[in-house]
């Protein structure tokens, strides 16, 4: 509670160096009379989001009061009320509570304060204002006082000018000529003088505009002013009805705290009639737990049972597989080894078959040219097989097949594996799959 507090108080603090600054303006105002009206306006436009900022940082502290504002007409009716809270949103609607008033004292005399030093800026810039205007005037009265002089000055000259002219003019006809053209220069000279002195007095029209303006801008700073008035009233009252709330809630507080009291002791006997259930009811869950304990041992021991079971069932099944994968072992390495002994002896089984296929073609044709008697002799065999044998019984050897490459040429490629390697290498396949 006291780190909360004083977490708050520090958080309210005004800010130091802000109000110091506004301490240095206010110095600045009495030493510069001709500061602009723009820069008078953001200092004021900062005070007041500064007070801004301090009202929402109080209206946060204050909270909404909702609770404590209820006016409850019986003893009881304040007690069911705060009975529908629990201890801790109670403890802690007491603690914030208690934060805002231990808050509200130094937040009033912050504002007390800050408004004080509005007070002295607005008295500032009234006076910075009046200045102002004075100043303007002032200028404007020496610019038309100089155009009046100078005016006056040239009128004064152009008399001279021309009662010297006219004496000239009386003394010497002669100079007759000459003196028109002085006079013509004078005439010059005046004219000039006149559009300067219309410029004049387009410069004092846009002085006078100027004056005007100031004074608008002046009336618009006395009506901020007044509504600046107006919203300090209404702070102040604000701050009254908050401190007569406050005085209310201290009292409410008092009787909340003895409420408080009574509902710990309540809270107390509660808590030890439930501690009271609680070990009674550990003690049937104790007894429920040696029992389902008691169940559950059963159970493991029949399922441990019916397990073994199904193991040796497993194991006499792998057995059974075993058996029949090493019979299908054996087939494969006689298959295996059939495939090898024909791819080794590939060219005689070749060249066997062509022999018994030659021999039944020449016993083919022999039976037919026997029956035809001009073809009985053997010079029409010899005609008809001059490649033939000596002897009909002999193994033929094949031709050549240009498709068949020789041993030499497929031994250059790759030696082909031998029978026992192939045997090897399957006994090793059917070990490893044992092993998985």
């Amino acid at each position: 509670h006291n780190s909360e507090s004083s977490h708050v108080v520090d958080g309210l603090e005004p800010e130091d160096d802000l109000w110091e600054e506004d301490e240095d303006t206010h110095e600045e105002f009495g030493k510069m009379p001709t500061i602009s009206s723009e820069r008078l306006a953001s200092h004021v436009d900062t005070m007041f989001t500064k007070l801004t900022e301090d009202m929402e940082r109080a209206a946060a502290v204050y909270g909404d009061g909702s609770f404590f504002a209820r006016n409850f007409e019986t003893y009881d009716a304040e007690v069911q009320e705060l009975g529908k809270l629990s201890e801790k949103e109670a403890r802690a609607q007491l603690q914030r509570y208690a934060l805002r008033c231990h808050v509200n004292e130094r937040e009033k005399d912050q504002l007390h304060k800050r408004n004080r030093e509005l007070s002295d800026a607005v008295e500032v810039l009234r006076i910075h204002i009046m200045r102002t205007q004075v100043n303007v005037l002032d200028q404007a009265r020496r610019i038309a006082k100089q155009a009046t002089d100078g005016l006056s000055d040239l009128q004064q000259t152009s008399s001279k000018e021309i009662m010297k002219l006219k004496q000239k003019h009386a003394l010497s006809l002669a100079q007759s000529n000459t003196l028109q053209n002085q006079l013509k220069q004078t005439s010059a000279q005046l004219e000039a003088k006149k559009e300067e002195l219309k410029e004049a007095n387009k410069h004092l029209d846009m002085l006078r505009f100027e004056r005007d303006s100031l004074q608008n801008h002046s009336d618009q700073l006395d009506q901020k002013l007044e509504q600046n008035d107006a919203r300090v009233h209404d702070l102040q009252s604000r701050l009254d009805a908050k401190e007569d709330a406050l005085a209310v809630a201290r009292a409410e507080i008092a009787t909340r705290d003895q409420e408080i009291r009574e509902l710990r002791e309540k809270l107390k006997h509660v808590e030890d009639a439930s501690e009271l259930r609680v070990r009674r009811r550990e003690m049937e869950i104790t007894k429920q737990m040696d029992h389902y304990l008691e169940e559950t041992k059963a159970v493991d021991a029949e399922r441990e049972r019916l397990a073994k079971i199904k193991i040796m069932e497993l194991q006499k099944q792998l057995k059974l597989i075993d058996s029949q994968l090493e019979e299908a072992e054996r087939r494969a390495l006689a298959a295996e080894e059939k495939v090898a002994d024909y791819e080794e002896n590939l060219v005689q089984y070749r060249g066997q078959m062509e022999g018994e296929a030659l021999r039944a073609i020449t016993n083919g044709y022999r039976n037919a040219l026997s029956a035809i008697p001009s073809s009985r002799s053997g010079a029409a065999m010899d005609r008809l097989f001059p490649m033939r044998s000596s002897s009909y019984g002999e193994n033929i050897e094949p031709p050549l097949d240009p498709c068949v490459k020789p041993n030499s040429a497929r031994n250059s490629r790759g030696k082909i594996p031998s029978r026992s390697d192939i045997v090897s290498s399957r006994a090793d396949a059917s070990r490893h799959r044992r092993k998985k």
